[in-house]
């Protein structure tokens, strides 16, 4: 009996000391480790897909409004028998949850980063791998990662199949993202484009504000899919409008101002083009006219752009003061505010009266980048100031307080008064009733010059001009590669944009 009781006794000890094991393990894993794996049966029960191609902060207009473009696109997916998820590059028919063997494929709704509608995109840039690659989208490419803030919800039942009922939910995280802010103003950048799309322009176009430097719109052609930025036939990712051109004679705008701000010559001072300007070495430049002008005072050389009185008066103003005041313009720097790249100086006149010759006619020793042509004759639209070029006015934070201001250099004085109201009455000349008559509309009186610069393989096709003349509030740049005549191909380009402006 007593043998009995000893073993019923062990037995209880055992008994209570595998219950007091047991109820400390509760203990741990209800008290101690019990989110941990309240956590793991919820990941193991949920799964999140991000709605977003790419989780990234929007890069805006000035007046707040999104140049990417992002628009919807059906994405299919799949969840896999030991539950990961996989999400397909490639759009395919919306089909219904299925069960493929061990897998369960299904479509989503996914935000593309970039649409068929994103503007400017030479200028933002494209990604690759989820980073900024060219572009905006590089320079600025610490400010603009991000984690996801949209997602679908996927409820997996104890088998890891889909529960469509509670599955396919909308949730949104408090994602903190920044904004970029652009200087260029959308609709303006979109009529550009459209211009430029419906001519099949291949060059750029630059639109800037002559009060401030702050550049509105900026497009390259041809363009490209930023989705898919391998090169292909007819497409380009050089963003030409900040590469380097002959400005041809509308370099001849700064050449007649250096000859008045140095007092060389007067607007009723008269030339005579005979169709050819012949050097004592026997170097013959013709004229386009090879009939010649005849007699004409500077007001009709620069309406007409004849080439032998600019050969005279580049040759009277001379390679210093031609030199002298394209670096006090800026014509030698082609910084930009918000786009730091490696500043380039392409005027590096030779010496002699041939070397001259050529460059006060905008090509050997004189290249400029369409955004440093529109700082020339924004120095003629605004009363003689240079203006320093902005493309990115601030970084805002998830609130809308500035991260980072790029704050505008407050523009300076180049041109006197008098010198500048002489250009102006000569670039309304050249519209009016000059080479530049095919950019003139009466609603909106504008200035500006023509140019055919010679590239060695053909012709470049180049406008400047402002509008309106009262109170210009805008400068633009059209180049088109492979022109004829700057009158013939670029100044209707530039009536077309100033049209679509104006009525907006």
């Amino acid at each position: 009996m007593r043998r009995l009781k000893n073993r019923l006794g062990i037995v209880l000890l055992v008994l209570v000391f595998a219950f007091s094991l047991l109820l400390i393990r509760l203990v741990y894993l209800q008290l101690i480790n019990g989110n941990e794996l309240r956590q793991q049966a919820f990941q193991m029960q949920n799964r999140y897909i991000s709605s977003e191609e790419i989780p990234r902060a929007d890069i805006i207009d000035r007046n707040g409004i999104s140049l990417i473009g992002s628009e919807v696109k059906t994405r299919e997916a799949m969840i896999t028998s030991d539950r990961r998820v996989f999400i397909s590059n490639e759009p395919h028919e919306l089909i219904p949850v299925s069960d493929f063997g061990e897998h369960q494929i299904f479509s989503m709704p996914i935000i593309m980063r970039y649409g068929k509608d994103s503007l400017a995109r030479h200028l933002i840039g494209h990604l690759a791998d989820g980073r900024g690659a060219t572009g905006l989208e590089r320079i600025y490419d610490d400010y603009l990662i991000s984690s996801s803030r949209y997602l679908w919800r996927i409820v997996l039942d104890g088998r890891g199949n889909i529960i469509p009922g509670l599955s396919f939910q909308m949730e949104e995280r408090d994602v903190p993202r920044n904004q970029l802010v652009l200087t260029i103003q959308k609709d303006i950048q979109e009529a550009v484009e459209d211009v430029m799309d419906y001519h099949k322009i291949s060059g750029a176009v630059v639109v800037m504000d002559p009060l401030n430097g702050d550049l509105l719109a900026v497009a390259s052609r041809p363009n490209y899919d930023q989705n898919n930025p391998l090169p292909t036939q007819g497409t380009s990712l050089l963003n030409k409008a900040f590469q380097h051109y002959f400005p041809g004679s509308i370099f001849k705008t700064f050449i007649a101002a250096a000859a008045l701000e140095e007092g060389l010559v007067t607007p009723t001072d008269v030339f005579h083009c005979n169709g050819v300007y012949i050097f004592p070495t026997g170097l013959r430049i013709n004229c386009w006219n090879r009939e010649g002008h005849g007699n004409i005072n500077l007001i009709e050389a620069v309406a007409y752009s004849c080439n032998p009185t600019f050969i005279d008066i580049g040759l009277r103003v001379g390679r210093q003061n031609i030199l002298k005041y394209t670096e006090r313009l800026g014509l030698t720097d082609n910084s930009i505010m918000g786009y730091p790249q490696n500043l380039v100086n392409q005027i590096n006149i030779d010496y002699g009266p041939g070397k001259i010759a050529n460059a006060s006619l905008g090509q050997e020793g004189i290249m400029i980048t369409p955004v440093q042509m529109a700082v020339l004759i924004s120095a003629v639209a605004n009363g003689g100031y240079a203006v320093t070029p902005r493309v990115v006015m601030e970084i805002r934070d998830q609130d809308g307080k500035p991260v980072q201001k790029i704050i505008s250099v407050p523009p300076y004085r180049v041109w006197s008064d008098t010198t500048v109201s002489s250009l102006q009455d000569m670039l309304y000349a050249v519209n009016r009733w000059g080479t530049g008559i095919n950019a003139w509309i009466n609603e909106v009186p504008s200035a500006g010059k023509t140019a055919s610069a010679e590239t060695g393989s053909g012709l470049n096709a180049l406008f400047s001009g402002y509008f309106p003349i009262d109170n210009p509030k805008y400068v633009v740049v059209v180049v088109v590669e492979g022109g004829r005549s700057g009158g013939a191909d670029a100044a209707p380009i530039f009536k077309e944009i100033m049209q679509k402006i104006k009525t907006q």
